[in-house]
């Protein structure tokens, strides 16, 4: 679903080429939270697959993977930032949310 809010019905079956060709001019989000588990594709495919598109905002993930293992390092090669589910890492993750806030505040 977020590639199909992003780019239009049917984005999460694209190939890689035509995400290439689908490069929007803008982008109406500059940062997507991604879950590594979700329904049509996961947090690391959907990553990836912004990136091929042309997204060079913050792509943050959260996860409840156990640091070290597979699924999770493999998704977190794709994003900028990974918190974890616990409350130190919702803690950090809403740190990082305030950041953008303060950021997008002080510049208008």
């Amino acid at each position: 679903q977020v590639l199909e809010r992003l780019l239009g019905e049917g984005a999460a079956h694209l190939s890689d080429e035509d995400l290439r060709a689908t490069r929007p001019h803008s982008w109406p989000y500059h940062v997507v939270i991604l879950d590594n588990q979700m329904t049509t594709l996961d947090g690391k495919e959907t990553a990836r697959r912004l990136r091929l598109a042309g997204f060079k905002g913050d792509i943050l993930g959260l996860t409840g993977d156990p640091p070290g293992c597979d699924a999770r390092m493999q998704f977190e090669r794709e994003l900028d930032a990974c918190f974890d589910k616990d409350r130190a890492g919702m803690e950090a993750f809403e740190a990082k949310l305030r950041g953008y806030a303060n950021s997008s505040s002080s510049a208008a």
